[in-house]
């Protein structure tokens, strides 16, 4: 997503949030915050994790749910976190302080601009952990819907200094192979890994085996 269109967004509309939201099917919603909006894309109503997620008008099996992704007038969020701090809630983002602001000021909706380049939309929850590994299942894959090497789209992060990944056969047992995988910096490989992605410094011993199917 390209975070300087959402930051026009807020800006053109004087939000004092502007929260960026996606479609999903709505059997999934229930493990976001589901908001509705009207045809201005102002927030009108927002539930934190409803058992009963509320519809995208015309589209009965779709939601609208908040990405997590969010951009504050600072005056109203400092006003809205201290008062809620005096009050007995739970002091969470989703269930208290953003319905309190949809409640009392300016809440609008950006509706996410996929720019990678596939033909379907692409956005994970990775907060739930069987989305998160079926994330990183799909990038090691021939044709991953996420594109990690789109230079025109180049994904900014910090990245610690390590030596490179390393494969090495040792002894009598074939290892260092590796195949349909991700392997990041400082990774020793002496053992046999297939369809799986390795954090930086991960290191597999002749006797391991990793592939996509969980032993």
């Amino acid at each position: 997503m390209d975070y300087s269109r959402l930051l026009r967004f807020h800006e053109e509309k004087d939000a004092d949030l502007t929260v960026a939201c996606v479609e999903m099917p709505r059997e999934r919603a229930c493990q976001l915050g589901v908001m509705e909006i009207d045809p201005d894309a102002r927030i009108v109503g927002f539930e934190e994790k409803p058992e009963d997620p509320k519809p995208v008008p015309g589209a009965p099996d779709r939601s609208l749910v908040s990405m997590g992704v969010y951009v504050f007038r600072t005056e109203a969020l400092v006003r809205s976190v201290v008062e809620d701090a005096k009050r007995n809630t739970a002091h969470d983002f989703g269930k208290n302080i953003i319905p309190d602001l949809v409640n009392r000021g300016r809440v609008f909706a950006f509706k996410f601009h996929d720019e990678n380049r596939k033909e379907v939309q692409y956005w994970r929850d990775i907060g739930v952990i069987d989305t998160y590994w079926e994330a990183n299942m799909d990038l090691v894959g021939a044709d991953p819907l996420f594109n990690l090497y789109d230079n025109a789209w180049p994904i900014r992060t910090y990245q610690e200094q390590y030596p490179p990944a390393k494969t090495v056969f040792e002894g009598e047992v074939a290892g260092g192979f590796l195949l349909n995988s991700l392997v990041a910096g400082g990774c020793i490989i002496t053992g046999a890994v297939w369809s799986a992605p390795y954090s930086p410094t991960a290191c597999a011993s002749t006797t391991a085996r990793r592939s996509r199917t969980p032993s």
